[in-house]
Parts: structure tokens; C-alpha cells; sequence
């Protein structure tokens, strides 16, 4: 439950102070006052602040989000098990064998999140506006469903949004190098692409699984494969630290059919599958490999 500001007679703001963890220079992290002085708050910046629970927050504004744990009075706790289990480190941030769990979701700060209680599984990592399955998951065993009409957009797991921006970077780069843009085909390609960037999260490499209800495998297909990126940014970074890769993507060119997918990982990270077709034979066609 949120509580108002003005009925937390224990905190004040300590803008002297300097914070010495990742999240201390940012409007919205506070320090308490007197012998709390060097425990921490969240101010939503609404008239009130985080209390009894998880939130995730994007304390720095660099468009990723970590899940911290306040306690009844609001005070974030730190370096310790919080009472339904879960482990944070000395920066107050859920972490899971020693790594940070984090998502590029886009959330509200002033909500708090409510999905982990003792019971829930501590793999997946998910925000308090996220409560529907994954829907291939949801629709596998729906044989009125075909899953050339999943929507597999659904931000629920394949961030459109992501990909549009690798691209506008990508291009960046051509530019640079003297290269036309290259643009998303939609349709065909982007679910191609889509189902390739689920699918390498448990079987990382470039052929298909052969036991999948979604495509066949692309022998023609121009494919690059990353995962666990936690932005358009970072699987630009991470292809251009592969000579190979990044000069096979900024040689494509004459490409018919551009796709690019952006799926969200149960750690909230991103898989990323890129997919080209570089010339027009009715017989590569991406629409020609889907079931």
C-alpha cells in the first residue's frame, strides 16, 4: 500500500548527503535523517513513497529496471533475504545466484508489484503489470488455434518496440559506412524472426528444432543470434564484438525480407534473432517455412 509523505515523520530529505551506491544520485532515492541516516527511501514523487513490497525501479533513468524490496515503513532493505525469501544485494536489487534481475519493461514507479509471494517460482522475472502466460505456452494444447494467427508482437514477451530501435541503430552504422538502411518487412519475416528469437533461448544455434509447431528451418535465411541483452543497445554492442557477425550485417544488402525479434526471457533479459533474405527466389520465402 502506498503511503503519503507527509505521515512519515522518521525520514527527511538528506540532500547533503552523497550516496555511494548505483542507485544514491538520482532525484527519487532518499536518505533518512538522524540514526536513519544511512538507510534508504523512494519517493514517487506523487506525495508518496515505496512501502511493503517490491517495485521495480529505473532509479538512474537508463531505461532498465531493477526489483527492490521496502519494508511497512518504506525503508529499502539491503544485502539480506527479504521475508518471502528472495535475496538482494548491497545496492537493495533482487538478485538470483549472484546476478541482478532486471527488465526493460516499460513499468510504472508508483505501482508496486505484487506477483512474488513464498510460493512463486524464483526463475522467472516479472513486473506487477505482467500476469498473462506466454502465448504460444497458453495456446498449444487449443487445436482451434493456428499459430500463423498468434500474435507474436504481443509485448508480453516480443518487444516490437526494441527491435524497431536495433534497426535505427543498425542503420547508423550503415550510414557510416555508406550503406542503404535496411527496414522491417513485417509480416512473414517478423514472425520468422519472432519464433527464432523464442526458440534460441533453450536451443542456441542456427538450425531449427526439429520438434517445434512453429517453422521449418531456413537454409537460405541470413541469420544472427544473441541472448541475455538487456536492450537494443546492448545486442548492438554485443554483435559488434564479433568481426564476423557485425560485418555480415552490415553487408547485407538487395534484401527482400528484413526481420528482426526481440524476445523477453524469463530473467527478463532479451534472446535476439536477426533474419534476411538477400534475393528474390519464391522458394526461400520466409512464408514457405512457417507450419
Amino acid at each position: 500500500m502506498m503511503k503519503n509523505i507527509k505521515t512519515f515523520t522518521l525520514m527527511g530529505l538528506a540532500a547533503a548527503l552523497t550516496f555511494a551506491q548505483p542507485v544514491s544520485s538520482y532525484a527519487a532515492w532518499q536518505t533518512g535523517a538522524g540514526e536513519n541516516a544511512t538507510r534508504w527511501w523512494y519517493d514517487n514523487e506523487d506525495s508518496t513513497y515505496a512501502s511493503n513490497g517490491w517495485y521495480w525501479l529505473d532509479g538512474n533513468n537508463d531505461g532498465i529496471s531493477e526489483c527492490y524490496y521496502f519494508d511497512n515503513n518504506g525503508w529499502l532493505l539491503t544485502n539480506t533475504t527479504t521475508p518471502d525469501g528472495y535475496t538482494v544485494n548491497e545496492d537493495g536489487a533482487w538478485v538470483k545466484d549472484g546476478v541482478v534481475m532486471a527488465t526493460t519493461i516499460k513499468v510504472n514507479n508508483n505501482k508496486k508489484s505484487t506477483v512474488w509471494t513464498s510460493d512463486d517460482d524464483d526463475s522467472s522475472s516479472k513486473s506487477s503489470s505482467k500476469d498473462k502466460s506466454d502465448s504460444y505456452e497458453a495456446a498449444e494444447d487449443d487445436d482451434e488455434v493456428d499459430v500463423k494467427d498468434l500474435a507474436v508482437d504481443d509485448p508480453e514477451r516480443w518487444d516490437h518496440e526494441e527491435a524497431e530501435k536495433f534497426v535505427e541503430l543498425l542503420n547508423e552504422y550503415r550510414a557510416e559506412r555508406g550503406y542503404e538502411d535496411l527496414e522491417l518487412t513485417g509480416g512473414d519475416a517478423e514472425y520468422y524472426a519472432n519464433i527464432r528469437s523464442m526458440q534460441i533461448v533453450d536451443y542456441f544455434a542456427h538450425d531449427v528444432p526439429e520438434d517445434n509447431d512453429y517453422i521449418e528451418w531456413n537454409e537460405y535465411t541470413n541469420e544472427y543470434i544473441v541472448k541475455n541483452v538487456v536492450s537494443a543497445e546492448d545486442a548492438i554492442r554485443k554483435y559488434k564484438s564479433s568481426v564476423g557477425h557485425w560485418n555480415g550485417l552490415m553487408g547485407l544488402e538487395d534484401v527482400y525480407e528484413f526481420g528482426v525479434g526481440f524476445y523477453r526471457m524469463d530473467n527478463g533479459k532479451y534472446a535476439v534473432s536477426v533474419n534476411a533474405n538477400e534475393f528474390n527466389d519464391d522458394g526461400c520465402r520466409y512464408g514457405d517455412y512457417i507450419k
